[in-house]
């Protein structure tokens, strides 16, 4: 009885990590977003049994005084709930200012703090890519690392991917954002599956 037990229970722990929930957060707000694009290629390339939610954070500027149950507003309350879903955290950034754009650090704000479960990026893995002009968003990825290390977000260092939405031809197509270049969902998906691994890893400690 107590090997069969046992043997539930490692089957048990292992479908929690490999049925995996991953919650990719877009850091632009437009609609054929590049970076939008991105993430719903590389949901597209989850192997079976996993999941991916994408969130476009068109959430109000974070306030300190809207913290107050009675006065989070109902968009916020929605955003959390679903971070809370996350075993995995997936972020496609965009660049504005050789930084992150404000949606994405207002989308991390509103996460990182709560009465309903302070920061919920603490101590989960995740992945970073981005979609940009010249050098594809790599100073908003780097810049949002430095966010990460406080937030205590596990951020896998490699593969990455930085996709240069200008070059020609141009790996996405620029009226629905979607990415249509081969070789780069390829890569999408080589990200993916080292999420996946790096997020077991994180999990099993």
């Amino acid at each position: 009885i107590k090997t069969t037990v046992s043997i539930l229970v490692v089957i048990a722990f292992f479908d929690i990590i490999y049925s995996m929930h991953i919650v990719a957060i877009s850091g632009s707000l437009r609609k054929t977003s590049c970076n939008t694009g991105l993430l719903r290629a590389m949901r597209d390339q989850l192997p079976p049994g996993h999941t991916m939610d994408i969130i476009v954070p068109d959430l109000p500027l974070f306030n300190q005084d809207l913290e107050r149950p009675d006065l989070v507003p109902e968009a916020v309350k929605e955003y959390r709930q679903r971070l809370k879903a996350a075993d995995a955290f997936l972020f496609g950034l965009s660049e504005y200012n050789f930084s992150m754009s404000g949606a994405a650090k207002n989308a991390i704000d509103w996460g990182s703090r709560g009465a309903d479960g302070g920061n919920l990026f603490n101590d989960k893995a995740a992945a970073v890519v981005s979609a940009g002009g010249g050098v594809g968003g790599q100073r908003a990825a780097a810049h949002f690392r430095d966010s990460a290390l406080f937030l205590n977000l596990h951020v896998m260092n490699k593969p990455d991917l930085s996709a240069r939405i200008y070059q020609s031809p141009s790996p996405f197509n620029l009226e629905s954002g979607d990415l249509v270049d081969e070789d780069m969902r390829v890569n999408a998906g080589k990200v993916v599956d080292a999420l996946i691994e790096w997020t077991n890893r994180i999990a099993v400690k």
